[in-house]
């Protein structure tokens, strides 16, 4: 199940892990749990029942969705926040360049149409 898991990715550096119902990381792709003396506990909000949730874990400001399993644990995606804001944030500075290029392009075809119409 490990191996599943760990080949699960999502954006640059999404990853997905697995916790107990009580919120006990079971897997983590980043971390040697097997070494650990203590496991560490998920981040506070990912054992909220909202499906979707907003956290900050290690100073990254992260989003996340989990899946509940049928052994009663949870499988967690999680992705920074950065990465997905970035295909929209790129695209709006797409949409922006493009609207002040057809912005000059219509203040100059109009000063022309003008000057046409009154050397007329």
């Amino acid at each position: 199940m490990a191996e599943l898991v760990n080949n699960m990715t999502v954006c640059e550096n999404g990853y997905a892990f697995l916790n107990d119902s009580d919120g006990t990381i079971i897997y983590h792709p980043r971390m040697d749990i097997t070494a650990m003396t203590e496991h560490p506990q998920v981040p506070s909000g990912l054992i909220s029942n909202e499906k979707f949730i907003h956290y900050n874990f290690e100073g990254v400001e992260k989003q996340a969705v989990w899946l509940p399993l049928d052994n009663g644990m949870r499988l967690n995606l999680t992705v920074p926040v950065n990465e997905i804001n970035a295909g929209w944030y790129d695209w709006s500075f797409k949409i922006i360049l493009i609207l002040i290029a057809l912005s000059v392009g219509l203040i100059v075809l109009t000063k022309v149409l003008i000057g046409r119409i009154t050397d007329s």
